[in-house]
């Protein structure tokens, strides 16, 4: 009976040290006491302190729930972010690339219809040159 006072003593004791409730530590106390006093056969403040341990490990795992649901929250919130990121990033990738291709097609126009109006340009010029030369008339000179 002498142990079972010293670690009722020892048990209320720590509970009246902390100044700032600590629910985690509360809990254990308080499942101490609880068993503390299932043994000694009391049974009315069994009760009392099975309820206090109760209370204090549902309000542990609430705060532990509420802060899993935060990271939770927090996660999704950021994976939402960096996918709008993504897909912000690969509209301008995309719009990037049919400037490009764009551009690309453009020039080749150009370069083609250089290239086309200096074949045009030549062939213009050929047909002129040779035009000009069969009108030509040579005195042929005969030789006798």
């Amino acid at each position: 009976m002498n142990a079972f006072k010293t670690a009722e003593t020892y048990l209320k004791s720590a509970l009246r040290s902390y100044k700032t409730p600590n629910p985690r530590i509360s809990m254990n106390l308080y499942e101490g006491l609880n068993h503390l006093y299932e043994q000694s056969g009391n049974s009315a403040n069994a009760l009392h302190y099975y309820k206090l341990f109760v209370a204090a490990r549902d309000s542990v795992y609430n705060e532990e729930n509420i802060r899993r649901m935060a990271r939770t929250e927090l996660t999704h919130e950021f994976e939402i972010r960096r996918n709008r990121e993504l897909l912000q990033q690969q509209r301008e990738l995309a719009i990037r690339d049919a400037k490009t291709r764009q551009q690309w097609i453009i020039f080749t126009f150009v370069i083609l219809g250089i290239i086309g109006t200096g074949i045009l340009g030549f062939t213009v010029t050929a047909k002129g040159r040779n035009a000009i030369v069969s009108n030509w008339s040579l005195p042929v000179f005969a030789l006798k």
